[in-house]
């Protein structure tokens, strides 16, 4: 029998109710949900743990408690299971879908779910989508979402979801090194914003807020910004002020406080990496003297994966005017080119 034969007789199975041997109670609701054992057991290793590995082979009921999930949905992963094809009513759905693929440990359902929100990802479900990819350590949907914090920091420090945001993840959200802001002080006004959202029902928020705070870099600010914030005390007021360039005392700097002095501001970093990349990044190899090509083409230089990368970017534009790439393909070629030496 092929796969595809397979999975419809699964689902016509599962859709006429023939052969059901496990009733499933979710959370404390009485109605249950029915399954196949073996079924269940094939596609998350949570069942097959519960059915075949902890003696409850006989049992033909099973109890699981699962956060924010209804009865129609945790249906819709149990009919996903079975070959079933699903629509999500809206981010807070799939989400809680991806919640579910993931503590059941059921890989494909994970990966639709996840592709899903791939998909979906923007301004406006960016942090939560953050949030639930970091519990499952999905890289892919965690540098998406890091990718849409550095291109639209400003919106997004201004928006209701900032201010719903874990404290974790405006300490993310602060120590990315490229962020599309204006200065450092968009961010102190932006956490103090928080600070203030949070204080009534948070009484130890200013010390969870920390290591988004010693992520700021307050070296880059003038004494007068810096003595008007409400985030720092006023010894830290002093210590930070007098840790200023040109005196760059640190005797007295808070500990763990950013001692960068270098600006943020998307526009500051991407005409940097240009002014680092605008000979060198050309149609013509800069290391080859003998050969009128590209880099990407100079089996001298780069290795082939190297190479493959720089084609690959090159071909998306068809030319070498780095003012028209994107800020996450400029970086990957500036990364490539200090990495590998090339960058004075």
């Amino acid at each position: 029998m092929s796969g595809n034969s397979f999975k419809t007789v699964l689902l016509e199975m599962y859709e006429k109710k023939q052969g059901f041997d496990i009733d499933i109670f979710l959370n404390d609701l009485k109605t249950p949900i029915p399954a196949h054992k073996l079924v269940l057991s094939l596609s998350c290793e949570v069942f097959r743990k519960q059915f075949f590995e902890n003696s409850n082979i006989s049992s033909n009921s099973l109890c699981i408690k699962l956060k924010n999930v209804t009865k129609e949905l945790f249906e819709e992963f149990i009919g996903f299971i079975y070959g079933k094809t699903i629509k999500f009513e809206n981010k807070d759905n799939a989400i809680a879908f991806y919640r579910t693929s993931d503590g059941l440990k059921c890989k494909d359902a994970l990966e639709f779910a996840s592709d899903y929100l791939m998909n979906q990802l923007n301004v406006q479900n960016c942090i939560a989508i953050y949030e639930v990819a970091s519990q499952s350590h999905d890289n892919n949907l965690i540098e998406a979402a890091k990718k849409i914090f550095s291109e639209n920091t400003n919106t997004l420090i201004a928006s209701p979801e900032f201010l719903a945001a874990k404290p974790k993840t405006v300490e993310a959200i602060f120590s990315l090194e490229i962020l599309n802001i204006d200065s450092e002080l968009d961010l102190v006004k932006a956490l103090e914003q928080y600070v203030k959202y949070h204080k009534e029902n948070t009484s130890d928020i200013r010390y969870k807020v920390r290591g988004a705070l010693e992520n700021i870099r307050f070296l880059t600010l003038t004494p007068q910004e810096i003595t008007q914030t409400s985030l720092l005390n006023h010894h830290e007021i002093i210590s930070v002020i007098g840790s200023l360039p040109p005196c760059s005392d640190f005797s007295s700097f808070p500990g763990l406080f950013s001692r960068n002095t270098q600006k943020r501001g998307l526009t500051v970093n991407k005409i940097e990496m240009i002014r680092n990349l605008h000979d060198k990044f050309t149609d013509t190899c800069f290391k080859c003297g003998t050969y009128k090509h590209s880099i990407w083409n100079c089996k001298y230089t780069l290795g082939i994966p190297h190479r493959g990368e720089l084609k690959k970017i090159f071909e998306k534009y068809q030319h070498t005017f780095l003012f028209d790439y994107d800020l996450a393909d400029l970086k990957v070629i500036h990364e490539m080119f200090k990495k590998t030496n090339f960058l004075d």
